[in-house]
Parts: structure tokens; sequence; C-alpha cells
């Protein structure tokens, strides 16, 4: 049976007309535990991770089934180029971060507080179940190896991956312990294992899709790390690596698919895409928002970073996009 609970972190910014909110969800299985951590309720790595958590507890339980696995994913919502994972071994009460978790909100802490086993922590910009299997593949396959040489890393030294301090602050350096760093390394740039190559062809259907999507008929399922999106026929519309969100122009029925912060592709009324990426002169912050609105004055979309910063049309940082004539230009200020 499936467990989702969902707390937030509100963050307030005086006179701000936007909240920033740290969402932390759990998705517990009968052997895997997930604690989510994503930068806004509707990060689409939330529905990836939920996608993707049956085949982790079938890929752990058809290693053993009385294994139990705890994974902590902290989203890099800020583009910072987090990159670390931390392998450990133990009881998971000890490896829980950040410090003083679950604060003051209800999470249910049952498995962490009562299991042990192996625990994966990662930060990244994208959930990727390739190496994440990697992980939980080597961890149960040397459970011993583990124990022996895990060990706690300040995580202001130079000696593991960038973690900023604002993230993992000093007080959890006692709850990081992994194996070492050449090792982590050598696990996530190795090929991937014939069981995991299976699980990787595997078809995951995306289960909650935005409300655009489905008011458009589109579906979309996860396989090989990727995102197919398909029309209500099954057609092949866009493969893409990975989404970071999503904006829709009512007067054109367009659709634009942001797969980082800085670049996108472009579906028509007609669900029709070049599937090219077409990339922005600007890039957007983790505090900033974008719009998109198609004018009849430039006969062409314009591509808005919105913030508190901005005080009028003039201010914003915009570019021009023709859907005709395929191509994208700055227009304003910067």
């Amino acid at each position: 049976m499936k467990k989702n609970i969902t707390i937030f972190l509100i963050l307030l910014f005086s006179k701000v007309i936007f909240a920033h909110e740290d969402t932390y969800k759990e998705i517990e299985l009968s052997n895997v535990h997930i604690k989510i951590m994503v930068g806004y309720e509707s990060s689409f790595q939330l529905d990836i991770i939920n996608s993707y958590s049956e085949i982790i507890n079938d890929f752990v339980r058809e290693f053993n089934p009385e294994q139990k696995v705890f994974i902590q994913f902290n989203e890099d919502y800020c583009y910072n180029n987090l990159n670390y994972f931390f392998l450990s071994y133990g009881d998971f009460i000890d490896f829980v971060i950040p410090y003083g978790f679950p604060f003051s909100y209800p999470y249910d802490m049952g498995f962490i507080e009562n299991g042990n086993g192996l625990t994966l922590t990662l930060g990244q910009t994208d959930f990727k179940l390739k190496s994440v299997l990697q992980f939980i593949e080597y961890g149960l396959l040397n459970k011993n190896n583990i124990i022996a040489n895990q060990k706690a890393f300040q995580t202001d030294s130079d000696n593991i991956h960038p973690v900023l301090k604002t993230r993992i602050f000093p007080e959890e350096n006692k709850r990081i312990k992994s194996i070492d760093m050449d090792v982590v390394d050598s696990i996530s740039g190795s090929n991937a294992s014939l069981i995991i190559r299976e699980y990787l062809f595997k078809k995951n259907p995306i289960k909650n899709l935005s409300s655009i999507f489905k008011e458009k008929e589109i579906n979309a399922f996860l396989q090989n790390d990727s995102i197919h999106f398909l029309n209500k026929a099954g057609g092949e519309l866009i493969v893409l690596s990975t989404i970071c969100c999503l904006r829709y122009e009512p007067n054109t029925q367009g659709l634009f698919l942001f797969d980082t912060n800085n670049s996108f592709y472009f579906l028509d009324k007609e669900l029709k895409s070049d599937k090219k990426e077409y990339k922005l002169s600007f890039s957007v912050g983790c505090l900033d928002g974008i719009s998109v609105q198609y004018s009849e004055k430039i006969m062409g979309y314009r591509i808005m970073k919105t913030g508190f910063f901005d005080f009028g049309e003039e201010s914003k940082t915009w570019d021009y996009f023709s859907s005709t004539k395929k191509f994208i230009e700055s227009r304003g200020k910067k």
C-alpha cells in the first residue's frame, strides 16, 4: 500500500506578491520510503518520483524482500548545479536531513524511526531512475563493505561534491555519512547492469498530469529516464529528458514545455512541434516567475521573466518568439 503525505515550509518575503514553498513529501511502500524536498508544490519532480516509486520498490524486493531502503531527494530548484550522492547503511533516523526535520509539521516518521538498512541521499535538478537503481544495486550487494568504510563528511570541505552550506547546515555533519566519493563517482559513472536496463525499459505512466495536459488529451509515460508525450490516439508528440514547468497561452492554445530554467519546446494548438529546443537569453531564478503572452502587434509571443523587482512592462526582461518563423530573439531589458 502506497502512502503519500505532503507538508510545506512557506517562506514569505516582505511585500512580495508570491510565496516560495519548500515542499516535503513522503512516499512509502513495503520496502522503500522516499522523502522528497522540492521547491514548489507544482514541481513535476513529484509526479516523476511518484510514478517511479513502485518500480523502485519492486527492484529492492527482487534483490531481497526483507531489505529496507530510505531515499532522500533534494531538488536543486534554484539551478545551483548541485549534484551529490551519499550512500550509507544503518539506522535511518541517524541520517535524516535537514537538521531538526520534520520541524513542527505532521510527517509520519514510523518507517524512519524504526527502520534500518540502506540510505541514499541525493541532490539534483532532476530525479533519474538509472543512478538511483545503480546505488541501490551496489548497496544491496555490498552491505558489509559499506558498513566498514562509511564515514562522516564535513559538508563544507573539498573532499566531496559541492554542497551549499545553506542547503545542508554544519549541524548536520554528523548525519552525513557515506562511502568514499571516488566509489560514489565510479557507481554513478558506470554502465547499467542488465537488470537495471530491464527496469529502465519499462513504461511507467505519469498519473497526475497537469490539468492542461488532460484538457488537451495528452498522456505521458517514463521510459529510459525520458518523458514521452502522446496524443489521444497514442501517437508520440515529443520526448524530453526532463520538464521544469509548463506554460499555456490561451489565445493561440500554444503549449510551452520548459525543460530547464532557460529553454523550452513548443507545441501548437494542433499539438504539432518542430521538436527543437529554443534557448532564452535569460535564466529564471528560484524566486522568479515566467509568463507567456501572444501579441498581435508584434505577431509573436512575449516570454517574460517576472519577479519582485519588475516595475511595469518596460522593466521586464523578455524574449520574442515566432512559432511560424521558428526563431527567438532578445527584445526586453536585461
